[in-house]
This record gives structure tokens, sequence and C-alpha cells, in this order.
């Protein structure tokens, strides 16, 4: 279960941030999810309540902020979403040559109280 792992990560770096702004308490945590992370939103939740008990982030709502799959086009440049196992350029038919979003798994922003 990566999500264990994920949501650990998560609440070491939120004790980080909260000792660097001198925060008790933090209130709420919002990430951004890439579509193509494969991360289960429910068992990250609940690998978060487990993994902040006792912490500065125990009781904090975890928000998501979904980030579709989009490639680039190695044929032509155009940059698309991939569509459900379609993954092929609507231009051209090509193949993407990177992924510009979709495999994210970032802390955006988290609100604390002193």
């Amino acid at each position: 279960m990566h999500e264990l792992q994920l949501a650990s990560e998560l609440v070491r770096l939120l004790g980080e941030q909260s000792e660097l702004h001198e925060a008790s308490r933090i209130l709420s945590v919002n990430v951004v999810l890439g579509e193509f992370t494969c991360v289960e939103k429910e068992s990250l939740r609940v690998a978060f309540e487990w993994a902040s008990e006792g912490g500065p982030a125990e009781g904090a709502e975890l928000r998501f902020k979904d980030s579709p799959l989009v490639g680039r086009c190695a044929g032509c440049g155009e940059t698309f979403v991939c569509m459900e196992h379609d993954f092929r350029c609507p231009v051209c038919g090509g193949s993407p040559a990177e992924y510009v979003s979709g495999q994210e798994f970032e802390l955006e922003s988290m609100e604390v109280s002193d």
C-alpha cells in the first residue's frame, strides 16, 4: 500500500513546514494529485489520519486538486489531454514524447493556526 508511504512523507513534510512557520496546528492540507499516480484518495485519507495522529496535522482536512494526464506529442509538439487509455495525439496520431502533467503528488498549500 503506497498510500501509507505517501501519507507518512506528507506528514513529515507538514511537520517541517509547521516548525518553519511556527504553527502549532495544521487545519487543512491541499494536495495536487495526478491522474496517473494510481493513488486511491480514500486509502490516502485513512493513511493520513493514521500517520498524523499526535502531530500538528492531526484532524487536518485533506483536500485534493486533480491533475489530468497531459502529454506533448513527439511528432508535432501538440500538447493534449490523454484520454482513457488513448495516448495518441489528436492532431497527428503520434505518441507523447513526454508527460507535462498527471504524475504529480505535491503539497500545494496548507492552512495553519498559531
